[in-house]
């Protein structure tokens, strides 16, 4: 009973998602049909006023003498009007008709280009919808399901294992601040204690009480060997 609302519910939904695709089909071509129709009706009042123009500039040469006429032909800047004119003319029945044209191919009727192209998407979408309403009496939606299941179980897996390695090396920053801190507060001991014994040695040698095997190998040499070994332990531990 369960699968079977299931099914209905799915095959309700997707009639609502055709109903939708057909309903926004209709407005787009009503609104294209509409603005072809304003595209039209601007054409042909500019056609209208390019024809109102020119049967003004006849009745004004009519009205005129021959002898105006002629010179009024023979004005260069006469002629350029009148061939700017109809080109002008031209190029707006040319306008006009490819208006037209787009109109009459946006026309929403079964034997149209846009209604061939939305009845073959109608029939697809209801093949569609067919072979879901199958897919769904055969058990398709319990298998999906279970697949949702398995992909949720992997996430979590996946989260819970990126939080561990989150954790793991937010422990390692700190370790590695707290052994860099304590390798700098090492290094100004040493380097207090390196001034310390050579200010010592200084005054061992200004009263001649060290002997000259030791001012050959003094204490500052056996702490810097110390040094490179604290340096090299903790530089391995750190890593």
């Amino acid at each position: 009973m369960q699968s079977s609302s299931d099914a209905a519910s799915l095959s309700e939904v997707i009639a609502e998602a055709n109903e939708d695709t057909l309903r926004k089909l209709l407005q787009e071509s009503q609104r294209r049909v509409l603005l072809l129709a304003r595209t039209v009706s601007a054409k042909d009042k500019e056609l209208l006023l390019c024809s109102q123009q020119l049967e003004q500039l006849r009745l004004h040469a009519a009205s005129q003498s021959a002898a105006n006429i002629k010179c009024a032909a023979l004005d260069p800047a006469v002629g350029q009007a009148f061939y700017r004119l109809r080109q002008e003319l031209a190029d707006a029945k040319a306008r006009l008709e490819q208006a037209q044209s787009d109109l009459s191919a946006w026309k929403f009727t079964p034997d149209s280009q846009s209604g061939k192209r939305l009845m073959a998407r109608i029939r697809q979408m209801q093949d569609e919808n067919s072979e879901l309403s199958r897919g769904v009496s055969s058990g398709s939606v319990a298998k999906l399901e279970t697949e949702i299941a398995l992909q949720r179980v992997l996430l979590q897996d996946m989260r819970r294992t990126q939080t561990e390695q989150e954790e793991f090396l937010t422990e390692i920053d700190s370790e590695t601040e707290s052994l860099q801190s304590t390798v700098v507060q090492l290094q100004s001991q040493l380097t207090e204690a390196y001034s310390q014994i050579h200010v010592l040695e200084q005054n061992l040698r200004s009263r001649g009480q060290l002997p000259t095997s030791v001012q050959g190998n003094g204490p500052a040499n056996s702490f810097d060997d110390a040094d490179n070994e604290a340096n090299v332990e903790l530089t391995t531990e750190a890593v």
